[in-house]
């Protein structure tokens, strides 16, 4: 298994147009802008969020134009421009609030 890393890393495989498949996690604890530079084609993420600084809560990811991840309510949404992700999660559904949460992001580059 490779692991999660913050630092961007090869995951071994390729995508249908020939290109490497990297990955980087982002652990935020407020929504915003993290840099990620040279995306060829931003191809899925996954996303865990921590309850009430009590439980972590999976969700599955997915990405469209504006991607988004309910969780009882709650949504992770990570879109890519300008080598900017921004990822938005901090909000409540259900009574929950999320404090922090852990976005890995599966991309090919520009530079491949």
């Amino acid at each position: 298994m490779l692991g999660y890393s913050t630092e961007e890393r090869w995951t071994g495989k390729y995508w249908t147009d020939g290109k490497k498949i990297y990955s980087k996690t982002f652990s935020v604890t407020a929504s915003g802008d993290y840099t990620l530079n040279n995306v060829d084609t931003v191809i899925n993420f996954e996303a865990t969020a921590l309850n009430n600084n009590s439980y972590w809560r999976p969700c599955d990811g997915f990405l469209t134009t504006l991607g988004s991840n309910q969780i009882n309510g709650t949504t992770i949404d990570v879109n890519y421009a300008a080598n900017k992700f921004h990822i938005g999660y901090l909000g409540e559904g259900m009574g929950y609030t999320f404090t922090k949460a852990n976005v890995t992001v599966y991309y090919t580059k520009t530079t491949d």
